[in-house]
């Protein structure tokens, strides 16, 4: 199948995805970012966004990282605005990786691969790294949601509820979606074109893995190649510190460092580098005490030097 060329400015292109979505096959019109479809010398960047979110979500940390020399995948999740929607999404995380997969195998990428993923993209960012380690070089997680509820999906029961009665009473789904789209674009803070967007993002959040990221965790920590940057935010509106830093306790040999403000950026980015690339740490964790869910917008380039750190530094690059 064919892919075309969407918009020249932003770098998407167009294609047919077929992906596993429980016991079915779903094909879906299929949009994402690629920044160098020639290809890099050194590694691929697979960027996965949150919910609600798109590959512009990572529009402050790309620039930095095409003039180094990566190449950037900005995934479009279906149902988010820019790929497809459809009734038979099931929102898991094993049907979000099936799609991932889909696209990196439709556009031949077999190494030298780095998953970028923030806030819900996390928790799929890392179960890419562990399924696919033989042509990956790591991973970098942003905001993550923590190994158990956090109070943006406290009650559980909430947002449970949400999903079920939308998708079982149709006369519901008007009602709703138009709360949804309220509620997240006036008391959240975070911006939702359609109410059906909206539910999609609940949707999404019914199905965390949560405290059953363990397992990939292990994996990793297991793993004596695959490198990894996690950033999280101490003014986080959405995810408690203690959360966030019992999520980095579950990573073995961590190098912990802080962040305050701009004037410690260039600084902390540069013993990244080092840690890095001499091999003396390349597992890193990174506190920006100060920031709010979106760390990847105001220490972009912070994050950026450490993901261009992990691609020079492996030895699976190609230097």
């Amino acid at each position: 199948m064919s892919i075309a060329p969407l918009d020249p400015d932003e770098r998407t292109y167009r294609t047919q995805l077929e992906f596993a979505s429980g016991d079915r096959k779903l094909m879906l019109d299929t949009v994402f970012q690629d920044t160098s479809p020639s290809g890099s010398p050194l590694a691929t960047v697979v960027a996965m966004h949150g919910s609600p979110g798109s590959h512009r979500d990572f529009k402050y940390v790309t620039p930095h990282l095409e003039r180094a020399g990566l190449r950037v995948i900005g995934v479009n999740y279906p149902g988010f605005g820019h790929t497809e929607d459809s009734d038979d999404l099931l929102h898991t995380n094993e049907e979000r990786t099936a799609f991932v997969e889909a696209l990196i195998d439709r556009l031949g990428l077999r190494e030298c691969l780095l998953f970028l993923g923030h806030s819900r993209g996390g928790e799929n960012a890392l179960e890419l790294a562990v399924r696919n380690a033989d042509r990956c070089l790591g991973v970098v997680i942003l905001n993550p949601f923590g190994l158990r509820l956090n109070k943006a999906i406290r009650p559980r029961t909430t947002i449970d509820n949400i999903r079920y009665y939308h998708e079982n009473y149709s006369w519901l789904r008007g009602p709703m979606e138009w709360a949804l789209d309220q509620a997240y674009n006036r008391l959240v803070g975070l911006h939702v074109r359609t109410g059906r967007i909206a539910v999609n993002a609940v949707k999404t959040l019914t199905n965390l893995y949560l405290e059953g990221q363990q397992e990939n965790i292990d994996k990793f920590n297991q793993s004596s190649d695959l490198r990894l940057l996690l950033c999280y935010s101490g003014n986080d509106h959405l995810i408690e510190t203690d959360i966030s830093e019992e999520y980095v306790a579950a990573f073995e040999g961590l190098s912990h460092m802080v962040c305050v403000d701009s004037t410690e950026e260039d600084t902390v980015a540069s013993e990244i580098e080092r840690s890095i690339v001499s091999d003396s740490c390349f597992r890193i964790s990174v506190a920006f005490p100060n920031d709010n869910h979106f760390a990847q917008k105001k220490r972009a380039a912070v994050i950026a030097r450490g993901v261009i750190a992990i691609a020079k530094s492996t030895v699976k690059a190609s230097l």
